[in-house]
């Protein structure tokens, strides 16, 4: 027999389990691994014997090729207390969704690469695709009509490997069943990413990861899940205290997206944990309608006076209370006393232009805008024939109303084809 570093688990798993004088302890139904940081290390082993479950720790592992076959063969036998044991691989990982970090999509876990590392069992990786599913019903021929079959199951996937640290499993986030840091690894990836993870998940698993990111994440997500009723299902379960931190990051328009579907009962929960004056520009917004300017716009805008200095403008945005949002400084209006738009202010002039300098003496007089009323297609127009970004909106007498970004109307459902 040749002495084997790395197999597959499905390859031992409902197989004879031998101890060091060749007696078999029965068959291996399961394994208990650690969660902590790292590759997941077997502490457990759950064997078959009699019709009778039996739990243990080995002190040595190790697996041998017997003929096409994996044995593997153990000794220091050591019997446990299951209960203080959390996670069986098969029962809680096998046949599971993963999140594949790199390749930024979801898997189903088909079978486990483990290897003994320095005298101790680790999944390295983990597989995905036809192969390691025909792999473990040891189907090695099969006809054309099983292929098709197969390719509509796994929706034409390609076979995938997986290494354990480009990954990150969902059941690892369930409730005792967490690793240290949860969702560690996908909070580094871009919200619009993540939102497509959680669009591909079934509803328990997408549920449990979004409740994990902070509230500053979850925000973001949600505004780039395009799945309305998705977005919808998710604030709904969600705790208020947890409701009241997301909405402190969300815009008002985009929160009208998600009340226009809810019921009664659910956009009721969600007003009266709203301040009175965002429940009054929520108001506003809906009674705009559909496929208007401002039924889409963002209410939430940066604007002086137009008799302030450049000094000043910066110390009040450099305030740490204001926190602006990044796309609300490409431009900045200014206004008169009476709230009408009488110019805007790139970034670029607030930061190197003269600190004593008005801002009427810098401001851009001849700027596009766009009017409350009109519909969006007038807004593409716009955009495209100047290249804008951003565009101010402003009512029919030219008081500013809020801000028009370009990709809030690439997202609306209104322009996907």
């Amino acid at each position: 027999m040749v002495k084997l570093n790395l197999v597959h688990f499905t390859g031992i798993l409902n197989q004879n389990v031998y101890d060091e004088f060749g007696d078999v302890l029965g068959k291996l139904k399961d394994v208990y691994v650690s969660n902590e940081k790292g590759y997941p290390r077997f502490i457990g082993y759950k064997i078959w014997k009699n019709r009778e479950d039996f739990y243990y720790e080995f002190k040595n592992v190790n697996f041998y090729d017997n003929k096409g076959k994996i044995t593997m063969r153990v000794s220091g036998v050591y019997n446990i207390i299951p209960q203080s044991y959390k996670y069986l691989l098969s029962k809680n990982l096998l046949n599971k969704q993963i999140v594949d970090i790199n390749g930024k999509k979801v898997v189903k876990i088909m079978d486990f690469q483990i290897a003994n590392v320095l005298g101790e069992v680790r999944i390295v990786a983990v597989e995905s695709g036809i192969t390691s599913f025909l792999r473990r019903f040891n189907i090695k021929h099969f006809p054309i009509l099983l292929k098709k079959l197969t390719n509509v199951l796994f929706k034409k996937s390609v076979d995938t490997i997986i290494k354990w640290e480009d990954m990150e499993s969902i059941e690892f986030m369930n409730d005792n069943k967490s690793i240290s840091i949860p969702n560690q690894k996908i909070s580094t990836m871009h919200p619009a990413d993540i939102a497509s993870i959680l669009e591909e998940l079934n509803d328990n698993d997408r549920k449990r990861l979004f409740e994990s990111f902070d509230d500053d994440l979850a925000s973001e997500i949600l505004e780039e899940i395009e799945d309305n009723n998705i977005r919808v299902d998710l604030i709904k379960d969600l705790s208020d205290s947890k409701i009241i931190s997301i909405l402190d990051y969300i815009s008002n328009y985009e929160l009208v997206d998600i009340l226009e579907e809810m019921d009664d009962k659910s956009k009721e929960r969600i007003l009266i944990n709203l301040e009175e004056d965002d429940i009054k520009t929520i108001n506003t917004i809906m009674a705009y309608e559909d496929d208007t300017v401002g039924s889409i716009m963002n209410t939430e805008f940066i604007s002086f006076n137009l008799n302030v200095k450049l000094g000043e403008m910066l110390e009040v945005i450099r305030d740490t209370n204001s926190n602006p949002k990044e796309e609300d400084l490409y431009n900045i209006y200014v206004v008169d006393e009476n709230n009408i738009l009488k110019g805007t202010i790139d970034f670029k002039t607030l930061i190197f232009g003269e600190r004593y300098l008005k801002v009427f003496d810098v401001m851009d007089k001849s700027f596009i805008f766009i009017y409350d009323s009109d519909d969006l297609h007038s807004a593409i127009d716009k955009f495209l024939k100047y290249d804008l970004f951003t565009l101010p909106v402003v009512n029919k007498d030219m008081k500013i109303c809020g801000s028009l970004f370009i990709h809030d109307i690439l997202t609306k459902d209104f322009f996907r084809i």
